[in-house]
């Protein structure tokens, strides 16, 4: 353990040692998969002689799945002193999002 670099991340006089600050080691395994189709109806109209009607509506429904992560960081997180981190899992998130907008000018005043 002596002759790794982080063996002593603090210096003798109370200072971050600077060989200890940077990556050695980083791996990460399988890529996201993403899909957030929106959906949007617009309007927008001057059928009425002074005034100009406009408006949106959008939908957004989607899944992200992440099947097999892995994630492997093989150095020295100071602030808890860990040497090693080892992360693994899967995880599906579902999102969904609504908004509308509408506007209404009037000519003439």
């Amino acid at each position: 353990m002596a002759s790794q670099p982080c063996a002593t991340p603090l210096l003798g006089d109370g200072t971050a040692n600077p060989a200890c600050n940077g990556y050695f080691s980083y791996s990460r395994f399988n890529a996201t998969r993403n899909s957030f189709p929106t959906e949007q109806l617009s309007l927008r109209s001057a059928y009425f002689r002074r005034m100009d009607v406009t408006g949106s509506v959008s939908y957004t429904g989607g899944d992200m799945k992440l099947p097999g992560y892995s994630e492997l960081y093989d150095g020295l997180t100071t602030r808890t002193r860990a040497r090693n981190s080892d992360t693994e899992g899967a995880a599906l998130v579902h999102r969904v999002t609504a908004s509308a907008d509408a506007g209404v000018v009037i000519h003439g005043f």
